[in-house]
């Protein structure tokens, strides 16, 4: 099957990567405390689960988990910053997590029964090293494959390669140059490969991204840095121009999700069907309301994605706004 084949599998709608955190309630009860709090009043169902993004190793990042390893040791991590009425969050949580080789091992992945991503990132500093990690990642995931029989887990899986992480001390836009040779090391797993990247990626460095034979779709986009914004529309968010993760001792600024990224990104996908990519776009950032699937619809998309509008709507205890949005997505897309 070729991968814009594959990719179709998918369905119309994604969670962000760790928006049901690593496992998404299966192999493991519901990661995030808040969501079990919330418990069926929240429900994902129509979504394609994509896990939290892992890193070879382990890695401590700024979000505290609990003794597991996996779940957070926070009700409310306070490497994240949400705002329910500008509707936007910020986060530095630095893809804390045990790493790869111990999410894998743990077996939770294979039990589940529909199409779905994990997702990975290399946090080593330099591209000969984020390359040899790569590889590293490719033999783990490949053993797991090629010895999981019983339950056929490779038509099932799909891999997002997370190039644009603003909170790791790498910058996103070096990383983003690197991913054919990610695409090149990848492809010999023969699964959907999503490379995902941020609005600020030049829609021009991703077209030649986008004809690599390996390259099953792009996802677009991840957050953007606190830092970059404009000096006013900081102050407008939160009355400084410091982020708020910052002033309360997280190290970093932080990565900015939620509804002013949605102008941005129906832009992005406008300009990359303008410049010829034909490849399947997942677009996503700023989606909160039902009606906002429709904008990226006729953008040119080709599915969405959610994450900063399941904190939303938890906070404003109106979680099933989530599967209203998701409903829309199947509607919109499906027709």
């Amino acid at each position: 099957m070729r991968q814009s084949e594959r990719i179709g599998t998918f369905g119309p709608i994604w969670g962000m990567s760790g928006v049901q955190g690593f496992f998404g309630g299966v192999g493991y009860r519901r990661e995030y405390k808040f969501h079990r709090l919330l418990g069926p009043l929240l429900n994902f169902r129509g979504m394609t689960f994509v896990a939290k993004t892992t890193t070879l190793s382990r890695c401590e990042g700024n979000m505290p988990l609990a003794k597991d390893g996996i779940c957070p040791a926070e009700w409310f991590p306070q490497c994240i910053y949400c705002d329910s009425v500008k509707e936007f969050a910020i986060n530095v949580v630095g893809l804390s997590g045990p790493g790869a080789e111990r999410l894998i091992e743990l077996h939770a992945w294979n039990e589940r029964p529909e199409p779905f991503f994990i997702s990975f990132m290399s946090a080593a500093l330099t591209p000969a090293e984020r390359k040899e990690e790569t590889e590293k990642f490719k033999t783990l995931l490949m053993n797991e494959l090629d010895t999981n029989h019983h339950n056929n887990l490779r038509p099932q899986l799909g891999l997002q390669i997370n190039v644009s992480c603003p909170n790791k001390d790498i910058d996103p836009s070096g990383v983003a140059g690197e991913t054919v040779a990610y695409l090149d090391i990848l492809r010999a797993l023969n699964i959907a490969i999503v490379p995902k990247f941020s609005v600020e990626t030049p829609v021009a460095a991703v077209a030649e991204i986008a004809q690599h034979p390996a390259c099953g779709g792009i996802c677009v986009s991840n957050t953007i840095p606190w830092d970059n914004l404009p000096a006013n529309l900081r102050c407008e968010l939160t009355g400084n121009i410091v982020s708020p993760l910052k002033s309360s001792g997280m190290p970093k600024s932080g990565g900015v999700s939620g509804r002013l990224l949605l102008p941005r990104v129906i832009r992005w996908v406008q300009e990359a069907r303008d410049v010829g990519i034909t490849t399947h776009i997942n677009a996503g950032g700023g989606i909160i309301y039902p009606q906002d699937v429709d904008l990226l619809y006729y953008a040119g998309a080709n599915s969405v994605s959610i994450g900063t509008a399941v904190m939303i709507w938890a906070r404003r205890f109106r979680p099933w706004m989530v599967q209203r949005i998701i409903r829309r997505a199947h509607k919109i897309f499906g027709a």
